[in-house]
């Protein structure tokens, strides 16, 4: 029985190609759009970690909540580690990481590679697996213990040839020997993100471990460098890991001079992984919901329209003796053979969709990568389909169950002028339409602005034609910073030589960057305020041809000289004198910072960065000779920038060979254009924009095809009608106004709920939007009007339709 049904509908939307078209394409990109974003959110938010009981994994970290933002979080010191690496009641483990680059020489060619520094309990916590080898231990974090690295999986084979006895052989990292202790797993997945530490990025593609070995420096500073990630006890909670913590406080012997942070604070690491996501992806979950719901209805409109218009034939089949169930039957079987060839070609589209969002490597999205058309998004788009059998059938089932149509088989000679139920339930669809089309334009236009205002800001660099060569400076032969300095000055000799080369500069972090080394800085006049009302800011050390070379204006004063170091100066920028020194010039004046008690003498001010990224404010930077700065016991990046008068593409062979000439130890990755260089944020932005656009587009083209079908199916129920007014000397102009009232009376009221919901969900906006209010008046009455224009065009096209009815032919038809 359900086959000869299925069979007859087939053969019914077969003769009906227009609709079926239309209801499938619809169903199409509803389903495709749905199924992809579903598919990232399962992969990001929702799919457990790739390690051992997941849901036990936790961050560890200090939080301040009455420090400014940027100095509000903390990582761990050395001296919290010792004390809790046991393990507390609450935590069964912990372990700490830090990051670094070096360069591999093999003997082909060297490598810039990125590393973990991982004390003995990181691969534990994970519940990691050695490939070959073994992890480390305790001992190995020894001052004096042997060399050892634990190698990727990608490393031992792409770089080393996949050698399964390469255990216990050496390689060189910048140029000293280490031994192979062991190589990771293939699947070792390694939490890498930009804000999941609280001062630096966790590298995406790690490519070997080091043992964690902590410095005098980074003891006698108690330097809070390192991330703790940790494995909750059996039964224990992170909330009760965090009070545990903070009561065993008194317990770590921390230098007198170092405050500690207010408190400790433990989450879950998967929630601080997607933290600088969540809001996104729920977002655009949320939108394309949103579309889903409007192509349900959209096909559930067109179905009543065709069911009202196929009243006569069901009618006699109930008088030749069908009942209301296998009436109901078909109505089924037709709506669930329009939702299995939707949600085919839904699966197609988004496959199509995931791997293209899958290619934006510059969203830096965690685990975007898995995204993938696993069974559970299997399960939602079945879930999808079934749903949308019942939900895009219901309202032509109601009328079958209830019947309706057979009334239709009395007036079938007699020119039923309309069908009210039927046209107030188009009405009802055509307005729900409306309301969330004019939800999704609302929200792409406040994304649409804030895009503009934030490209609009600029990074504060002139970064055209400019190139960044990256260099891992190895401490054994870079100890100092005038080491660097050296280093620079040979380079400028060899690339100054390259045609069209016309600067060469230096720095320790780029102007597209966050430096994570944040400090509070104050100046003598306010040297008694608290912590939470100095400034907060970053040190980076530059040579003097860093800022033409990066295009930073000098707003007053001059630029230090290189190896000017019997004065303490520096060059900060125009933010910065702005907060230190509000209302005065900041030539001349003296700035400190909480780590050291030395002044420091401003002899510059330059143009503002937003290392912080463009939708956040200037970053206040205070700029250091580079030839000052200490370099830690672990390697130094250091960023050479060279301005040309040609694209950076043209002279990027010189570029490496005159690297090779200086330094042929230091490997240089793919030399960048620096305005190339992906921004996150703005890539985020892009992104949200182009979905939720595209989105508004297509609920813009479904509302117009529901209008298109209500007033249709008017004009056909009402044809002897209009056909009898033309007769009698109607003008043109009623019937145009008879068209115009069917297809804008449910919008306008439909756009009224829209309206407010837009105002209601406003709130949710407030995370992604820059520059502009989630109530801006301006954006709902431009959407407003977008959504009429939509609604004019089939009223445009219908009327003419109307007016051309011939009252002859309209009545010989009845």
């Amino acid at each position: 029985m359900i086959g000869h049904h299925l069979r007859y509908a087939v053969r019914r939307l077969a003769q009906a190609r227009t609709y079926s078209l239309t209801a499938i394409i619809s169903l199409t990109i509803g389903i495709g759009a749905a199924v992809a974003m579903f598919a990232i959110v399962h992969a990001v938010l929702l799919k457990p970690l790739p390690y051992q009981e997941p849901e036990r994994l936790v961050r560890v970290m200090g939080i301040d909540p009455n420090a400014p933002k940027e100095w509000a979080n903390y990582a761990l010191a050395p001296q919290q580690f010792e004390a809790w690496r046991t393990g507390t009641g609450s935590l069964s483990s912990l372990a700490v990481v830090h990051t670094s680059t070096a360069n591999l020489t093999t003997t082909d060619t060297a490598y810039r590679i990125d590393a973990l520094h991982v004390s003995a309990e990181f691969f534990d916590i994970l519940g990691a697996k050695a490939q070959l080898g073994q992890w480390f231990t305790r001992n190995d974090e020894l001052p004096g213990a042997a060399r050892r690295v634990i190698l990727s999986d990608g490393l031992w084979r792409q770089a080393l040839g996949g050698d399964p006895e390469i255990v216990g052989k050496t390689v060189l990292l910048d140029g000293v020997a280490h031994e192979i202790a062991g190589v990771a797993a293939g699947n070792l997945w390694i939490p890498a993100g930009r804000r999941l530490h609280p001062d630096y990025a966790i590298p995406q593609n790690v490519s070997f471990f080091l043992p964690l070995r902590f410095s005098e420096e980074d003891r006698r500073n108690a330097s809070f460098l390192f991330l703790g990630l940790g494995r909750l006890a059996p039964g224990a909670t992170a909330a009760g890991a965090a009070e545990e913590l903070n009561s065993a406080r008194g317990r770590v012997a921390l230098p007198p001079r170092v405050q500690f942070p207010a408190q400790m604070h433990v989450e879950p690491l998967q929630a601080a992984i997607v933290a600088e996501h969540r809001s996104m992806l729920i977002l655009l979950l949320g939108a394309v919901c949103c579309l889903l719901l409007i192509v349900c209805v959209n096909v559930s409109n067109l179905s009543l329209s065709r069911w009202a218009r196929s009243a006569a034939e069901l009618a006699t089949r109930q008088a030749l003796g069908a009942t209301r169930g296998q009436l109901a039957m078909l109505c089924l079987a037709e709506s669930s053979v329009l939702l299995a060839a939707g949600t085919a070609g839904g699966l197609l589209l988004g496959s199509w969709l995931l791997a293209g969002l899958r290619a934006q490597t510059a969203l830096s999205i965690p685990r975007l990568e898995e995204a993938a058309m696993d069974w559970p998004v299997m399960l939602f788009a079945l879930g999808v389909m079934v749903a949308g059998t019942w939900g895009a059938g219901a309202i032509p089932l109601a009328r079958v169950v209830r019947g309706d149509i057979q009334a239709s088989l009395a007036t079938v000679s007699r020119s039923r002028t309309e069908d009210g139920k039927t046209r107030g339930a188009q009405r009802l669809l055509v307005g729900i339409q409306a309301s969330l089309a004019l939800l999704l334009l609302t929200g792409a236009g406040l994304l649409l602005i804030s895009l503009e205002k934030v490209l609009a800001v600029g990074a504060g660099s002139e970064n055209r034609n400019v190139s960044v060569v990256s260099l891992t400076l190895p401490r054994q032969r870079y100890s100092r910073g005038v080491d660097g300095q050296m280093l620079v000055d040979r380079l400028r000799a060899a690339w100054i030589q390259i045609p069209g080369v016309e600067s060469v500069g230096a720095v320790t972090a780029l102007p597209t960057e966050k430096s994570w080394n944040f400090i509070n800085i104050y100046t003598p006049e306010t040297e008694s305020l608290p912590i939470t009302e100095t400034v907060v800011g970053s040190f980076v050390y530059a040579t003097q041809n860093y800022f033409p070379t990066a295009g930073l204006g000098l707003k007053d004063g001059r630029l230090f000289a290189d190896g000017e170091n019997t004065e303490r100066v520096v060059v900060i920028s125009q933010t910065a004198a702005e907060l230190l020194f509000p209302g005065r010039n900041a030539i001349g004046r003296t700035l400190r910072h909480l780590m050291s008690k030395q002044p420091e003498r401003v002899v510059g001010v330059v143009s503002d960065v937003h290392a912080e990224g463009l939708d956040a404010a200037p970053s206040v930077t205070i700029y250091r000779p580079l030839s000052r700065k200490v370099f830690g016991p672990m390697t130094t990046e250091l960023q050479v920038l060279v301005r040309s008068k040609t694209p950076p593409e043209s002279i990027r062979d010189a570029l490496r060979k005159g690297l090779s000439e200086v330094d042929a130890g230091l490997a240089v990755p793919a030399i960048r254009s620096l305005d190339a260089l992906p921004r996150p944020e703005v890539e985020r932005r892009h992104l949200q924009t182009r979905l939720v656009s595209g989105f508004g587009l297509t609920s813009l083209f479904l509302a117009a095809i529901g209008v298109y079908s209500l007033v249709s199916l008017s004009i056909t129920q009402r044809k002897r009608e209009l056909a009898i007014r033309v007769a009698l000397g109607a003008e043109a102009r009623h019937v145009r106004s008879f068209v115009w009232r069917e297809a804008l009376a449910p919008v306008l009221w439909g756009m009224a709920p829209g309206a407010a919901g837009a105002v209601a969900l406003a709130f949710l906006w407030r995370g992604v939007l820059f520059g502009v209010s989630p109530f801006d008046p301006r954006v709902l009455l431009v959407a407003s009007m977008v959504l009429l224009v939509a609604t004019i065009v089939p009223a445009h096209i219908l009327s003419r339709r109307a007016e051309r009815i011939a009252p002859a032919i309209a009545m010989q038809s009845e």
